[in-house]
């Protein structure tokens, strides 16, 4: 299954048609015992289906900031969530499996009255691990942007990075990521934003969520009973291209995919939610 990206930028809506929903100054719920924070968006004319977003390791619910203006503007109310021990959400008391947090987000949904069943998962890079165990539950659809896939090799990886953060803190992280995971059409405010997201993290935090990573069993793919989209950056080094059986997005993009290329991730979102 392949698309392209329609040409040209992403028109922003008039600001009458879009809202952001009358929520409480910090929007916070209590969930198994850990806080979590979430951004609920609506337009004003929503079409009954949330859009679920779900950000990858050293990152927040502000990864998909840039894209939401255009899924509302097509009627798509948007849920971005901080997972357990990343951005504004309280830090994690304990490790947690990609199932377990899928379970937090699940419990989330329930105390919003939102219909996990009729609504859109999309995931990036860790966020795709997670994003498939709730469409393992039963979601409207799925995307996977850049998806880790758990394997051996992945794991040494992040265990590597954890002794690095460990012994250097999140600093060296922030100093060399944002340019070397990214694609060769990224720019200098590409990687500003991404250094922001990594030091807004904790090292006790991000280590937790590389042990995520490094011990997480693969989704059970064969129970997803919805449509699923993956999207991959033809740059992208950690999510390669021959790791995602659906090639939709190669436009020299790396691994911070909507960040880089928000108006073609966005469009393709769209896109896929439309033919549901």
């Amino acid at each position: 299954m392949q698309a392209t990206a329609p040409p040209g930028p992403t028109t922003s809506a008039p600001a009458q048609n879009i809202k952001r929903c009358k929520i409480a100054k910090m929007p916070v719920s209590q969930i198994q015992g850990q806080k979590v924070y979430y951004q609920h968006s609506s337009p004003t004319d929503t079409n009954g289906t949330t859009i679920v977003l779900i950000h990858g390791l050293g990152s927040s619910h502000a990864f998909y900031e840039p894209i939401v203006p255009e899924l509302m503007k097509h009627g798509y109310a948007c849920l971005a969530i901080d997972t357990p021990g990343s951005g504004s959400s309280q830090p994690a008391s304990k490790d947690r499996t990609p199932k377990e947090i899928a379970s937090v987000i699940s419990d989330l949904l329930n105390t919003l009255s939102i219909n996990m069943s009729k609504s859109i998962v999309v995931g990036h890079s860790m966020g795709g691990m997670i994003a498939s165990e709730l469409a393992v539950q039963g979601v409207l659809g799925s995307v996977l942007i850049g998806p880790v896939h758990p394997s051996p090799k992945l794991a040494t990886v992040f265990n590597q990075r954890i002794e690095t953060v460990q012994k250097n803190g999140l600093e060296a992280l922030a100093d060399t990521v944002p340019k070397a995971a990214t694609g060769s059409l990224s720019t200098p405010t590409h990687h500003a934003f991404i250094r922001a997201l990594i030091l807004s993290q904790t090292t006790e935090n991000y280590a937790s969520l590389c042990r995520t990573i490094a011990t997480a069993s693969v989704p059970e793919y064969s129970k997803i009973n919805s449509p699923v989209l993956v999207i991959a950056g033809g740059d992208d080094k950690t999510s390669p291209l021959e790791g995602c059986q659906t090639i939709i997005n190669r436009h020299g993009v790396g691994h911070w995919h909507v960040i880089e290329a928000p108006e073609q991730i966005g469009h393709l979102i769209v896109d896929f939610a439309h033919s549901l």
